[in-house]
């Protein structure tokens, strides 16, 4: 029967998830699907929905076969694959899924069609989306104007099925594509023949996390890469493999079926898909050197953690990430019985990312206590983490996503010499009183948002009066009355204030409890504070600096969660003269902004500063000048010559004597420079000198 099961996401932004399950088989109608590299029929199952809100949805396949979606308008007729269509995906998703991003509009119907990309492909389906709105997804048989069956010119496949299973007494190697060589794996080998040429799909159907490889001519385990044709995995989250091989008929392959981890039993069954029946025989392929395992490297441990990652996991930034994007995770709290080497190795159809820390683990600061971290070391995008534990140590790994802001189911196996036990981390907060002192768990809520120029502004307490300073509101909750933290987490140097009821931004020190602004360092603010259950309080989030831009993140930490609720405030104070000295900003970085107050203490200090070197250069110059008035003056030779030539007295009548003189073509002599004469001197030698020319003339 169909399943459709929706789920509804709690978070500030409305996302919910709506589910359709189904199944593909002989019975499903067929068509010639859109873009088929291979001219055949394929069996399909359309899906009906109309929408109730405008949004973009995402669509997303999860099966273990090679799906194929199609998004049509409303009517869709098979005969004519193309009429209506909106578009077709395969393989964009995460696993090799198909995956449809598209916007839809309201009260508008669609047909979402579910077939495969190989021919006569048939298996189990499951359909996701998720969207501002829930979709009500149901089957529907559309109407066709050429109806279409499969004609006895293209016979079904040839279904051959293996059953048997992997126990203690089963025969051991140490399998390809292992990551640790110390480890032995349980196998059945089986000859395949067949007698007719072809394509052959080769699958496992098992409880059990079953492996497959193929080998031609012959089979040596004691040397697991010799005549190794091909293996195979999972596929798409499913613990079976498939692998697809041309077959000859006079050709003889060996399968090889095991275990993904070593040490594992279990029973299984093997189906082949082909144009012609798959003869079997189990064999024990000859070893030149037997393998015996040994009691104490016999002994493995396995452990298997699962969690969820949404909108009730906390979330950060990253690391050495800056911007808005974040990254919901989860802690896993580690010990072992036993020290050795472990592995870690996560399963999800998410692309995760694991970080192991020793003893703890702080929200505040990501790399203390950090020991290593991996991405893609595991398979399907998934992480793992080969590392040494000690017996009685804690060690905390963190589990969170390639690609910001993901959400989604996912495990952790780890693999050891002793027991390894997973337990979610739970981060310790402290009370004490005067006699005792009481570990609680934490428990983290987490707010994020930014100034923008749209941002409300105000004059902050303890801030410059002519200065406008962006800020938030927010109304905070405490759902069990306790002591609660706030801090924050910004580039920006942040200023925080508590108020108890309401916030007026016209009176900033009305209602205030307390202010800081970086007690957690860094320039972030922390405030810690006892709260009363279901009262209300209004935290207000600005800058230290005015006129900055830029976004912010407020955690808290308490015993229990803790609601926000971003508010506009009422105010009987306008401040549009504060709003144009943000619009005079300076800026002279990028990503560094100068308000007019920085500017003002600028030009105060540069004006000093320049003062101060005018007056030092004034004393320079009169320190020289005092001291070349007391020098003699310094007689080129060709002066001291012209002291010998005598004077000569004219032939004129004139009864005044005149010296002759003589013109000095060189450069005249230096004379000191002396102080300017004082008032009345100055006046007594210009009478004395027109006293002279009167005489003259």
């Amino acid at each position: 029967m169909p399943l459709c099961v929706p789920f509804i996401l709690a978070t500030t932004t409305t996302v919910i998830l709506s589910t359709y399950s189904d199944s593909l088989s002989s019975a499903s109608p067929v068509f010639i699907r859109p873009h088929a590299t291979v001219a055949g029929y394929y069996h399909y199952q359309a899906l009906q929905f109309t929408v109730q809100t405008d949004g973009t949805y995402t669509f997303t396949s999860n099966s273990p076969w090679d799906t194929y979606i199609c998004l049509y308008d409303n009517p869709v007729d098979p005969s004519y694959p193309y009429q209506n269509l909106i578009t077709c995906e395969d393989k964009s998703g995460e696993s090799d899924e198909s995956q449809i991003d598209v916007y839809l509009q309201f009260a508008q119907t669609y047909v979402l069609i579910v077939t495969t990309y190989q021919i006569d492909w048939t298996r189990r389906f499951t359909i996701n989306a998720v969207g501002p709105e829930y979709l009500r997804i149901t089957s529907l048989t559309p109407s066709t104007s050429r109806p279409m069956e499969i004609t006895s010119t293209m016979p079904p496949p040839v279904i051959s099925t293996f059953s048997s299973s992997l126990s203690s007494n089963s025969p051991i190697f140490y399998r390809p594509h292992f990551f640790n060589y110390h480890f032995y794996f349980y196998y059945e080998a089986l000859r395949v023949t067949t007698d007719t040429n072809g394509t052959y799909i080769f699958a496992s159907s098992s409880l059990i996390d079953t492996y497959g490889c193929l080998y031609h001519d012959h089979v040596d385990l004691l040397y697991p890469y010799r005549n190794l044709i091909i293996c195979g995995d999972k596929m798409y989250g499913v613990p079976d493999f498939r692998i697809n091989v041309t077959l000859q008929r006079v050709q003889t392959i060996f399968l090889i079926v095991t275990t993904y981890w070593p040490n594992h039993t279990g029973d299984f069954k093997i189906s082949v898909d082909g144009p012609d029946n798959v003869n079997f025989k189990s064999i024990a392929p000859p070893t030149h050197e037997p393998i015996i395992t040994s009691t104490p490297t016999s002994v493995i441990m396995f452990s298997t953690y699962t969690g969820l990652l949404s909108y009730d996991t906390p979330i950060f930034f990253g690391f050495n990430r800056t911007g808005d994007d974040y990254y919901f995770y989860e802690m896993i709290q580690v010990k072992v019985v036993r020290n050795g080497n472990y592995t870690f190795t996560s399963d999800s159809y998410l692309s995760t990312y694991g970080c192991f820390y020793k003893n703890s683990y702080s929200p505040l600061n990501f790399s203390q206590n950090l020991i290593t971290c991996d991405d893609d070391g595991g398979r399907d995008q998934g992480f793992q983490i080969n590392i040494t534990l000690q017996h009685q140590e804690v060690y905390v790994l963190m589990v969170t996503t390639h690609t910001a802001g993901t959400m989604g189911a996912f495990s952790v196996k780890a693999v050891g010499p002793g027991f390894i036990d997973l337990t979610t981390y739970v981060l310790p907060t402290s009370t004490s009183t005067a006699t005792t002192t009481t570990t609680s768990p934490a428990i983290l809520s987490t707010y994020f948002d930014n100034f923008s120029s749209n941002s409300p502004v105000f004059a902050r307490p303890n801030g410059a009066s002519d200065s406008a300073y962006y800020y938030q509101t927010l109304q905070v909750t405490a759902f069990a009355t306790d002591t609660y933290t706030f801090t924050s987490d910004s580039s920006w140097d942040t200023y925080g204030c508590f108020y108890n009821n309401s916030f007026d931004p016209s009176n900033p020190f009305v209602n205030l409890i307390a202010c800081d602004d970086d007690t957690a360092g860094k320039k972030q603010f922390r405030m810690t504070l006892t709260m009363q259950y279901e009262h209300m309080y209004v935290l207000m989030v600005t800058t230290y600096s005015p006129c900055i831009k830029g976004s912010f993140s407020i955690q808290t930490s308490g015993p229990d969660f803790v609601r926000f609720l971003l508010l506009t405030p009422s105010s009987n104070k306008s401040f549009s003269a504060l709003v144009s000295s943000c619009s005079r900003e300076t800026t002279y970085q990028i990503g560094y902004h100068y308000s007019p107050e920085d500017v003002r203490t600028f030009m105060i200090v540069l004006s000093i500063w320049l003062g101060i070197f005018c007056i030092c250069g004034i004393c320079i110059y009169r320190y020289k000048c005092q001291r070349n008035r007391y020098q003699p003056p310094a007689l080129s030779a060709h002066a001291l010559k012209l002291k010998k030539i005598p004077f000569h007295e004219s032939n004129n009548n004139d009864s005044t004597r005149i010296p002759y003189s003589i013109s000095l073509p060189t450069t005249p002599i230096r004379r000191p420079e002396g102080l300017p004469p004082n008032y009345e001197t100055a006046l007594s030698c210009i009478g004395e000198q027109k006293q002279r020319n009167l005489t003259h003339f």
